[in-house]
């Protein structure tokens, strides 16, 4: 049979497609998949696949009060990242019968009594991308019941840590990008998955900022609601620590285990401790580390708060006061270059210890090559002959911050 149409040329409509023979009226002429799609409310119908099941009824999503139908749990699961968007803004209008005050002009209607046009529009702005993630580093890729695979965080080529999810549907090996508010990005963390309450849940622990210190926190991200949450860790429940595991198990009464174990906190200092977190949540949002025990605890493992940040510069102070004469040695031996040492030099002299444990702890000139700010680090450099051959101030801030020497 000939073709239905071809392409030609004409001086008056110019180039495009035209029939090639005579056409029957309701041939299929073109047919194409359409961007993005709703079903509107006059026709009950499933969301994802236009179904309309005879002998099972159709399922309401709850989240937007069942304005949306499915024909089952799995097209619901499949629409989910098309329906992530509107779901709560439907909630929130309430009915989609309900019209909206808004005048169009007659040429652009962009809100019809409905809201169909709305909904349209919300779906193809937030279209999930079917794109590959970039590439990056030190990501971690988790799966959850063989339906899905999570990708989170890592830093792309030009150090950029980043907080992307992307989440591959096993059932068509599709990405899709899941935007979000939550952690700041990061890499060489770990990440582990679990059902809570009938909802996948997604929890990241520790892992490596972009300026190079370590993470001492821990978030669950709930795939039913959409929401991050940070979980509030006693001091003794704190893993800060880097290229490490966890694993992750949910109990009842809407409780988790996790399990984080190994790693190290600057590349240099492994942790041969276990720890096993029993996590609680109080609310929908806030996660409470309750209960907490340590496994394989002995003289090899650290403490696993040792890190020191720019916010602790006050209680650095405190304690290395005793060697503030020879705030010069103790410079060079962290990392300072002479010119540094010799900048600060030229301020007030009760400035200079001050001004040397700054430029340290934001890491100026060498201090990564000598090790990142911790009390590790200033522990030897105090204890150096350099930086002020005091083993005594050594041995006390080691024992106040639990850490060997």
């Amino acid at each position: 049979m000939a073709a239905l149409y071809c392409q030609k040329e004409d001086a008056v409509y110019g180039r495009g497609l035209y029939a090639a023979r005579r056409v029957p009226a309701g041939s299929k002429v073109l047919m194409e998949i359409p961007v993005v799609h709703v079903v509107t409310m006059a026709h009950k119908a499933c969301q994802f696949c236009l179904g309309k099941p005879q002998d099972t009824p159709l399922l309401g999503c709850a989240g937007c009060n069942k304005r949306v139908w499915y024909c089952g749990k799995d097209c619901q699961r499949k629409d989910w990242p098309f329906h992530r968007e509107e779901c709560k803004g439907m909630a929130e209008l309430g009915s989609m019968g309900e019209r909206y005050d808004i005048t169009a002009t007659a040429d652009l209607n962009l809100l019809d009594h409905d809201g169909n046009s709305t909904r349209l529009l919300v779906r193809a702005v937030f279209k999930p991308s079917q794109r590959t993630p970039q590439p990056s580093n030190g990501f971690s890729f988790v799966s959850y019941k063989d339906k899905y695979i999570f990708k989170y965080g890592g830093s792309e080529p030009r150090q950029k840590c980043v907080p992307t999810m992307n989440l591959l549907d096993l059932s068509s090996w599709v990405w899709s990008e899941i935007r979000m508010n939550g952690p700041h990005g990061r890499s060489f963390h770990s990440s582990c998955a679990c059902t809570l309450g009938g909802n996948a849940s997604l929890v990241i622990t520790g892992g490596e900022r972009c300026n190079g210190h370590t993470n001492s926190d821990m978030w669950i991200f709930n795939f039913g609601t959409d929401t991050w949450a940070q979980v509030e860790l006693p001091d003794e429940c704190i893993i800060q620590r880097r290229h490490h595991s966890a694993v992750c198990f949910s109990l009842p009464t809407s409780q988790m285990q996790v399990l984080v174990s190994g790693g190290s906190l600057n590349y240099k200092a492994p942790l041969l401790e276990m720890k096993l977190l029993e996590l609680e949540v109080s609310n929908e949002s806030k996660w409470i580390a309750k209960k907490v025990e340590v496994y394989g605890k002995g003289a090899a493992c650290m403490s696993t708060k040792e890190e020191i940040l720019l916010d602790d510069l006050v209680d650095v102070l405190e304690e290395v006061s005793d060697v503030a004469a020879n705030w010069k040695g103790l410079g060079l031996k962290l990392g300072l270059r002479p010119s540094t040492l010799e900048k600060i030099g030229t301020t007030q002299p009760q400035y200079y210890l001050m001004n040397t444990l700054t430029a340290w702890l934001r890491q100026n000139d060498n201090v990564k090559k000598y090790g990142l700010p911790s009390w590790t680090t200033l522990c030897k450099a105090v204890e150096s002959p350099v930086g002020g051959n005091n083993r005594a101030l050594a041995v006390r801030i080691a024992k106040k911050h639990n850490i060997p020497i």
